[in-house]
This record gives C-alpha cells, structure tokens and sequence, in this order.
C-alpha cells in the first residue's frame, strides 16, 4: 500500500478548474481523489493504493459561468506516474491558442486543445460586388473575401478582391473554422487571431488573441444551408449578422461588422469556401 500526493496549481485567471485523479489498470478506471481549485491557487489531492496499477492520470477542466450556466472551455488529461514522485506541483497552464499545458515543476507532461475539430480552411466570400477603381475606370468584380486589414495591425477586418482566382489566396483572406458545441471559432491564418464582434448594430469586426475567455465570446453560428449563402451570427447574440457595412458600392477595404437581419441582402450573406 502506498501514498500519493499531488499539489496542483491553477494558473487560469478568473476561471476555476476541477480535478479529478484516478487509476488505471488493464481491465478498468477508477476515481482516488477529486476537488476545485481556485484561480491562482493551490490543492493538494492524497490518495492510497494497495495494488500494482497500471497508471495514474490526472484530468483538468476549466469552466466559466456565463449568465448563470457553466461553460467548459478546457479539458487536459496528462499520466501521473512521473510526477507522483515529485515534491512539487502540477499546475494547469493557459497556453497559446487553444493550448493548455500540464506541467510537473519545469517539465510538461502532457498537452491538450480545446474540444474542436481540426479545422477546416475557408475563404468567407461576401455576396457583393466590389467597385475597383483602376486610374480612372471602374471595373466591378463578382465578389469580395473577409480578410484581415494589413493597414490597421490586422486588428479589424475588410473585404477585400483577389487578384487572381487561380492563385493561392493570401492568408489574410484564409479563416480556419473550428468547431464546438456551442458555435465555431474562426482563426485568420496571417494573424492568429480570432474573429469576435461585441455585438449591436454597426459593431466592428475584430481580431483579439484566443484566450481561453476570449474563445468563449467569440464563437458563432451558421443561419442557413451550410456551405453556401448564410447568415453567420454571434452566438451571444443571433439577432444580428456578419455584414458588409453600407449600400454600395463596395470598394476594397470596406468595413465590415454586425448588424440586424436584412431578410438576406447580398451584404449579410456569406458562402464558405474551401481552400
């Protein structure tokens, strides 16, 4: 019979974690300690065996509540066996993206991302025409790409036109949509980061760093037949629309944002497709 104790370290800000250890043999897994830990604080879990198990493992969720209901935003699972003879402690790290790392003193034992698909590459190709204009000439193109404004930091997002349809698009224009549960995630290849809006008419679109938190306030969903000609709103609020802001015409570097259902406009409507 031995004894197993384990400090563990949430590193998460303003987010509590659960903890659950538990063995493992060949034939079945079972539960030795389980508890909360706060943000920024420490617990210890103690445990006793009297068999030669298979391993111990150690699970880490993550969760924030948002208008009265708990949301999971990170799960991990790392082995315990190289740890439960460390004197130190495992702590629950955020990472970058949607990484989360558990590490016993300075070495990581395991990684793990959010509860997404591996993603898909899109191009979100607006309904418009654009105006380009060329000296003096107008030429009108088919329809122009959400991209992220290279201008501004990449830290707001435009419509802009391809110079040619049979090049690779630049990865401004590339969106890697990930999904989950509750919504999608849509990652703008050149910047890392993630599209969010705060919501109301006229709101900018943005690109903020996909924070554990941030991840939450910047999924959507899909109005519509997926893949072609759809509404694309923010799960927090499915009353209002990823929209080329105004009227026309469209010229490249246009704003682009929220606002209310038009009753499907060419500038509320958005057709992904496939890189």
């Amino acid at each position: 019979m031995g004894s197993h104790t384990v400090g563990v370290k949430n590193g998460f800000p303003g987010a509590d974690i659960w903890v659950t250890i538990y063995s493992q043999t060949p034939f079945e897994r079972a539960q030795v300690a389980s508890g909360g830990v706060a943000s920024g604080l420490i617990s210890g879990f103690q445990w006793t065996d009297n068999a030669d198990l298979f391993g111990y493992y150690i699970r880490c969720e993550t969760s924030v509540n948002i208008q009265g209901t708990s949301h999971k935003f990170s799960d991990t699972t790392a082995r315990l066996d190289a740890l439960i003879s460390l004197p130190g402690i495992v702590t629950l790290l955020p990472g970058q993206g949607t990484e989360t790392y558990i590490q016993g003193g300075d070495q990581p034992v395991g990684t793990v991302s959010l509860d997404l698909s591996t993603g898909t590459d899109y191009l979100l190709q607006a309904g418009i025409s654009m105006t380009t204009l060329i000296g003096e000439i107008k030429i009108n193109t088919p329809t122009g790409y959400l991209s992220a404004d290279p201008n501004n930091d990449y830290s707001r997002c435009v419509i802009e036109s391809r110079s040619s349809l049979t090049d690779y698009p630049p990865n401004t224009m590339i969106w890697t949509k990930q999904d989950t549960p509750q919504g999608f995630l849509l990652t703008n290849k050149a910047a890392g980061t993630i599209l969010y809006v705060a919501g109301g008419n006229g709101a900018a679109a943005q690109l903020i760093e996909a924070t554990p938190i941030n991840q939450l306030w910047a999924l959507w969903t899909i109005g519509g037949n997926f893949p072609s000609t759809v509404a694309i709103r923010p799960s927090a609020d499915d009353g209002q629309n990823l929209n080329v802001f105004g009227s026309g015409p469209y010229p490249p570097g246009s704003a682009v944002g929220t606002w209310g259902w038009g009753g499907g406009a060419p500038n509320e409507v958005w057709t992904f497709v496939p890189v």
